[in-house]
């Protein structure tokens, strides 16, 4: 039509010499040249990459070529993956379009309506299953929706794309309708080999009969950047119980507060869970703040419990992939019910939020478990200062202290070691 030549072929087949008349194609498409055989195998994503490079770039008209590529981004290392790098390909436009382009921030809502959903421990006026879960969003659709937005409301809205995120999974739903796939060599944690104690015991109070009164508590807050900005932002409250060497995943409270909330839910919490034996608050960012903000709030409610400071000079990353022996073993066990966790363990360090994954640690270590090295904590082990495990300040580190750390982690060392 109008002399204008339209050619398909398949991708990997030779382009060379392609033309019509005396004219090199001006238009290139190419649509899903990837393909799911080619994503996942090195060899082939290099195989197409390199067939892209060689072939396709140089089969246009000099200086008069448009080339499109569209597709869904199924790996970061694909073709479609490397041509929306920022580092690669720098005169190409990259518009990534995503189904959802803004998120709930209601995220315990939405984590309250997964567990109705799939009868995870959560109930709606006493009913489970798809029609409870669809009278709860619309009970609290106004505080659900709020913030969101999607890319084409008309065929799918938000709580369609939510249904369709519960029932595939993030791994799929972030891959297929956000274009942002997960990177499994950089992604650890895959929460479907990590050992749950709802699977043995359907309720916390079934639980807790089991423990008898062989157990405490050790809860842990990272209370994120919202201490230090001012505004509101994610925190995070992790409350574990200590029975006979297992460490049990009992409350996880993940969400978008103030500081005035974040001291009122971590003073609820020790009301609630007794006996509380330690709760850890991250002190990095102005603690002696929001410590005293909590300990005075206790005082008021007449709340007794063992608030503490803890510090943390080591690397992130470090500290919370040092879990995963704890993990893999079932030495710590989850709840299926807290979704936002598991989500951000699965997804740590890619995920935008870590909050959950830090405090978790941080309660671990409060528990009496070394997790750099896998030392037990026996009486002949000392922090790498010298204290005795029975030293108060065992494992902190004053500020003096934390810049002499600085200099000697250039030098290489370990967090503890034994005397």
């Amino acid at each position: 039509v109008n002399d204008i030549k339209i050619t398909a072929l398949g991708a990997g087949q030779d382009l060379r010499g392609l033309k019509h008349n005396e004219y090199r194609p001006s238009l290139i498409i190419l649509d899903d040249v990837d393909g799911e055989k080619n994503t996942y195998n090195t060899q082939s994503r290099e195989k197409i990459f390199n067939w892209f490079t060689q072939a396709v770039l140089k089969a246009g008209a000099p200086k008069a070529l448009n080339m499109v590529a569209v597709a869904t981004l199924l790996h970061t290392d694909s073709l479609l993956g490397r041509l929306t790098k920022k580092e690669e390909f720098p005169d190409w436009t990259k518009p990534v379009y995503r189904a959802v382009e803004a998120f709930s921030k209601r995220e315990d809502l939405w984590q309250k309506w997964g567990n109705v959903l799939f009868n995870r421990g959560d109930a709606y006026d006493g009913e489970v299953g798809l029609p409870a879960a669809d009278r709860f969003f619309k009970d609290n659709k106004a505080k659900m929706l709020k913030d969101t937005k999607v890319l084409w409301e008309a065929v799918e809205d938000y709580y369609t794309l939510m249904k369709i995120r519960e029932v595939e999974g993030s791994y799929s739903f972030d891959s297929e309708k956000q274009n942002d796939p997960t990177n499994a060599k950089e992604c650890r944690y895959d929460p479907e080999k990590f050992h749950y104690w709802d699977d043995e015991f359907p309720t916390l109070e079934r639980l807790l009969a089991f423990f008898g009164s062989d157990y405490r508590y050790i809860g842990a807050c990272d209370p994120s950047v919202g201490v230090k900005s001012g505004r509101s932002d994610h925190s995070a409250i992790i409350i574990l119980a200590k029975h006979k060497g297992k460490l049990y995943v009992i409350d996880v409270d993940i969400m978008q507060r103030s500081q005035e909330d974040l001291v009122q839910a971590i003073v609820n919490f020790c009301k609630i869970r007794r006996p509380m034996d330690k709760f850890v608050i991250e002190a990095n960012l102005f603690p002696e703040l929001l410590l005293k903000t909590v300990q005075e709030y206790a005082y008021k409610e007449n709340v007794l419990a063992p608030f503490k400071e803890i510090r943390n000079t080591k690397n992130k990353e470090l500290r919370i992939f040092g879990m995963e022996t704890y993990i893999t073993t079932g030495t710590i066990l989850f709840s299926r019910q807290h979704t936002i966790l598991l989500d951000q363990l699965k997804y740590f360090p890619k995920d935008d939020h870590d909050d959950g994954p830090d405090a978790l640690e941080m309660a671990l270590r409060e528990a009496e478990i070394n997790q750099i090295g896998f030392l037990p904590l026996t009486d002949d082990v000392k922090d790498r200062h010298g204290r005795d495990i029975d030293h108060p300040d065992f494992g902190r580190t004053t500020p003096e202290e934390d810049a002499r750390d600085e200099d000697d982690e250039e030098d290489g060392g370990s967090f503890f070691f034994a005397g």
